[in-house]
């Protein structure tokens, strides 16, 4: 069903066993080398346990992209041209309202103290913090909800102290 050449066949199964490789990145270069290997798209969605309408996209994606692949020079070209095809294409939907510069200076002022700001708290909570950001002029308007949802995000495994300050149920506050 998939026709690869000796190279890219090589460069295919050199990325399904990256282990530093994203999962969806290895994943898809199996779902390529099974067919091209001629096994059916039912065998092949049961043996890398994934959905048979997944294999038909990438099968269907790689039939898409026949002509771009032609004449590609050299190995290291192909390899990030054979990424970029495995990539997903760019969904449909609103663009961020806030920039990646607003949402890290919002972190940023979470992780100082309040009392830097002369704030009458001991703990950030969304809606201080959607003030200072405004009184900053770092955003015109945010709700609470965004606060907490980046921050949310942008904690990580290895972060000594909250925040925002907990609510009595051990979640974020007013998130």
């Amino acid at each position: 069903m998939v026709s690869l050449t000796p190279q890219y066949q090589q460069i295919l199964r050199r990325i399904a066993i990256k282990r530093n490789a994203p999962s969806w990145l290895t994943k898809r270069a199996k779902i390529l080398l099974s067919l091209a290997e001629g096994v059916s798209v039912k065998k092949t969605a049961q043996k890398l346990e994934t959905s048979v309408k997944t294999v038909r996209r990438w099968l269907d994606r790689w039939h898409e992209t026949e002509n771009r692949r032609a004449n590609l020079p050299d190995e290291p070209s192909i390899e990030s041209h054979l990424i970029e095809i495995l990539k997903d294409k760019p969904r449909d939907g609103r663009p961020p309202v806030f920039s990646a510069q607003q949402v890290v200076a919002i972190v940023a002022i979470a992780c100082e103290s309040p009392e830097r700001f002369n704030r009458p708290v001991t703990h950030w909570t969304p809606t201080e913090l959607v003030d200072e950001a405004i009184k900053q002029r770092i955003v015109d308007q945010i709700s609470p909800r965004s606060v907490g949802r980046f921050l949310k995000s942008s904690q990580t495994q290895t972060a000594f102290n909250p925040l925002l300050a907990e609510s009595k149920n051990r979640g974020l506050a007013s998130v």
